[in-house]
């Protein structure tokens, strides 16, 4: 009897399992098809296409920016270097500006010395820039 018994329980058991698997079957057969239903395949595909077309230009977007971020950084670094070597022109032109004008003061002193009647009539005929501007 035992062993009939453990037959039964054997069978009995498997049964069981049995009715488990369908179950759970169904249930993912339900949510399968609830799934499907659920989402409309050619809206998804347009949206993907959409992500991808927009990812796309995004991303040419910012190579392009990066191309004109480097650009810019490279006309930048050659426009100070420029700034630079003209601001130092500047400086020279002024100290030779200077120069000259000390020059000339020193040969209107010494003409005016020498030359008193001379320079005065001079002076009327063409009257001191430095002074027009006073």
């Amino acid at each position: 009897m035992e062993s009939s018994t453990d037959a039964s329980s054997s069978y009995a058991g498997s049964d069981h399992r049995r009715d488990n698997e369908e179950c759970v079957n169904a249930v993912a057969e339900m949510l399968s098809e609830q799934l499907s239903t659920a989402f409309d395949t050619l809206a998804l595909d347009k949206a993907i296409a959409i992500q991808a077309q927009t990812s796309g230009l995004v991303n040419g977007c910012m190579h392009e920016l990066t191309s004109l971020q480097e650009e810019s950084q490279k006309k930048l670094a050659t426009t100070k270097a420029k700034f630079s070597e003209h601001v130092n022109i500047a400086r020279q032109v002024r100290k030779d500006l200077d120069a000259l004008q000390k020059s000339i003061r020193v040969l209107q002193r010494k003409m005016k010395n020498s030359h008193p009647i001379e320079y005065a009539a001079a002076k009327d005929n063409h009257p001191d820039p430095d002074e027009a501007w006073d």
